[in-house]
């Protein structure tokens, strides 16, 4: 990350232009930059809220917007909205959050929890302008082949949700049926191969499914999940593969699989702001930094807000990433 702002400094360049000239040394420099839709985090669940819900994320993202500021005015509506709903139905005490910046209200299935973000984009005005994700991190809930839905309650396990992969894949198959539903992150487990390539074959390309466990942005993996058909999504954590050119020649190699690469904050987290401009200079189309609350979340959006402004004062094109996102690369 030094060696990256250090080289940006010495050629007079923004850190998100020295990052696009060290992925696409060929690109065309008078073509937009892509701001990306934020995938806000905006109900907590799994082992980073103290809830009973099993899933760890429940992300609103702003497809409908037409540029960045835009984006983050609808999910921070969106947000103060779901604070609303969730105080009419549980009281002050179910809007506690968790480590990401969501609400963790006292809900146990994945339906309330998605149902209270239709609510609250509706009341908010925004039914038409999001879709949601889910990151249920399911390495977290996988045990002895199944998927244990309470795995956090201190109840008999004869008493547990448990569903095997493929009751998940179902469960997972009416949820996008059911709910604007775009992305999904780490479905099953990182070692459940199997349902991941099945998983693939059923859905056919109608949402996106991005490795977060499973691959670790590790080049190798990645190799691995594409001989497997097991995702076409690929989570881009720089800390996970430890230099920025690794991190790079992982996107690249996403890329050339015809992938989307989707850049991910920590849920352990600093006011660092490097992976604002990693997502404008790898031109991924979409980025998970948390809920629109808490310093170290906002610090990205807040970055992601000033290279936007920055551009269109330079009158350099911007385009807004959009419903489109995954294609954000082909651009």
């Amino acid at each position: 990350m030094a060696a990256a702002r250090a080289g940006a400094a010495e050629k007079g360049l923004e850190l998100f232009e020295h990052l696009a000239d060290l992925t696409f040394p060929q690109r065309d420099k008078a073509k937009p930059y892509v701001l990306p839709v934020p995938c806000t985090n905006q109900l907590n669940g799994g082992v980073h809220a103290g809830n009973q819900l099993a899933p760890q994320e429940f992300m609103v993202l702003p497809t409908g917007a037409t540029s960045f500021e835009e984006a983050m005015r609808i999910v921070t509506e969106c947000y103060h909205s779901l604070k609303s709903v969730i105080t009419e139905k549980f009281g002050l005490a179910g809007t506690g959050i968790g480590d990401e910046g969501g609400f963790a209200p006292p809900v146990d299935s994945i339906d309330q929890a998605l149902d209270l973000l239709v609510e609250a984009s509706a009341k908010a005005g925004h039914s038409n302008n999001v879709h949601f994700a889910i990151d249920p991190a399911s390495s977290e809930f996988f045990k002895d082949g199944v998927y244990d839905l309470d795995f956090k309650s201190t109840d008999q396990l004869e008493t547990h949700r448990c569903l095997s992969p493929d009751q998940m894949a179902s469960l997972y198959n009416d949820l996008i049926s059911k709910y604007p539903l775009i992305l999904l992150e780490d479905p099953f487990a990182e070692d459940d191969w199997d349902s991941w390539t099945k998983f693939m074959e059923k859905i056919n390309g109608r949402i996106e499914v991005v490795g977060d466990d499973l691959l670790c942005t590790q080049v190798s993996r990645v190799k691995m999940a594409k001989k497997a058909s097991a995702c076409d999504g690929l989570l881009l954590k720089i800390n996970q593969c430890g230099t920025i050119s690794e991190a790079i020649e992982a996107a690249q190699t996403a890329y050339s699989y015809g992938w989307s690469v989707f850049v991910s904050h920590r849920s352990g987290e600093t006011i660092d702001d490097f992976i604002g401009d990693i997502v404008v200079g790898l031109q991924t189309g979409h980025i998970k930094s948390g809920a629109p609350c808490r310093g170290e979340r906002l610090a990205k959006y807040n970055r992601l807000l000033q290279i936007e402004r920055l551009l269109k004062e330079r009158g350099h094109p911007v385009r807004y990433a959009g419903v489109d996102f995954r294609r954000a690369a082909t651009w």
